[in-house]
């Protein structure tokens, strides 16, 4: 009991006996999420964000990634048996993560949640409309399953155009397969180390935490704040011939990492 003191300090550590720490008995409440601060002063994600406040003041944290987060909110939740806000088990820990990313998402779009979820069910009934012509409208032949194109190290990318030249034909009589991208320029494919820069055709983009491009994780302006000045981010991976990268901002926005489409709808490139 007269132990229970969290405590932190500079990497790499150890911790000494200067360090800085609260002591876990006098925490009165838990914030997480929206209910912190520091996810609006230093425009970070706010589910990986916690506060504890004792009677005197608060002590703030970010923490490097979701787990950690849950590792912390359920642990001191556990320690801190007084406090308010405490967060029992991890499928509440998981809703209120959930909660809190669909608030976010709603911030960014300016829209509230009952018009976020019809957004939603709206575009997955377009979507689907739209793969369904497409498909009714594709001849035989290309109902095989798709790959990827390679000419001289350029590929196609999803959605994008494949055509065989059938007069291009080297000694060995193998046809080679030519690739448009967008307006139909040949395009490099983005390499991991890369800085690459968003087009501007579009205001945002969706950044996702799988590879898959299926769970939301924020949202990248594509320009700065004052609208005079394209973003650019760092490729961390990259596959020839996939859709999404890997990204991380830069400068004040390099907090900001995960997957992102390379392209839109069309085909038409979002970095160049």
């Amino acid at each position: 009991e007269s132990d229970r003191l969290l405590r932190w300090g500079q990497m790499p550590g150890p911790l000494t006996t200067s360090s800085l720490g609260v002591d876990l008995k006098s925490v009165l409440q838990i914030a997480y999420g929206h209910e912190t601060l520091q996810h609006r002063r230093f425009h970070v994600l706010p589910y990986l964000c916690f506060s504890l406040f004792t009677a005197d003041r608060s002590f703030d944290f970010i923490c490097p990634d979701e787990h950690a987060a849950m590792c912390f909110v359920l642990a001191l939740s556990r320690v801190c048996t007084s406090a308010v806000g405490r967060v029992m088990t991890r499928s509440e820990f998981t809703s209120r993560k959930g909660w809190c990313k669909v608030k976010e998402y709603c911030r960014y779009s300016g829209l509230s949640v009952p018009q976020a979820f019809l957004n939603a069910i709206r575009g997955r009934e377009l979507q689907n409309e739209l793969e369904g012509a497409i498909f009714a409208h594709t001849p035989p032949a290309q109902h095989a399953q798709p790959r990827n194109m390679e000419d001289d190290g350029h590929l196609a990318a999803p959605g994008t155009v494949v055509e065989h030249d059938a007069q291009r034909r080297p000694s060995g009589g193998s046809s080679v397969q030519t690739t448009y991208v967008g307006s139909g320029r040949r395009k490099n494919w983005p390499k991991p180390g890369e800085t690459w820069v968003f087009t501007g055709s579009v205001y945002d983009v969706v950044v996702h935490r799988d590879r898959e491009c299926t769970e939301w994780a924020n949202r990248l302006k594509c320009r700065s704040s004052s609208g005079s000045e394209r973003q650019t981010v760092t490729i961390l991976s990259a596959q020839s011939g996939e859709r999404a990268a890997e990204i991380r901002g830069t400068d004040k926005m390099r907090f900001v990492r995960g997957w992102i489409h390379l392209t839109d709808d069309s085909g038409a490139w979002l970095l160049e």
